[in-house]
């Protein structure tokens, strides 16, 4: 979690250089405390994604600091 809270900060950085920034999360429990982390960074946008293959989950975020709203993506 702490390299993607890395990742999320130095994204703020390149800004919207990149369209949309994304990351896979292994575990459920870190959504709440990423999330926190992007409102921090004051992102444009965010949303996260579910992806279940047999007994396997994991979570996908994304966020932008462009001005369209990922949520109706």
């Amino acid at each position: 979690m702490e390299f993607i809270k890395k990742i999320i900060e130095e994204s703020k950085v390149l800004g919207n250089r990149i369209k949309v920034y994304t990351t896979m999360i292994g575990q459920k429990s870190d959504l709440p405390i990423l999330k926190k982390c992007l409102r921090d960074n004051e992102v444009y946008s965010f949303r996260e994604s579910e992806f279940c293959q047999g007994n396997t989950t994991r979570w996908g975020l994304a966020w932008t600091y462009c001005d369209f709203d990922l949520r109706k993506v």
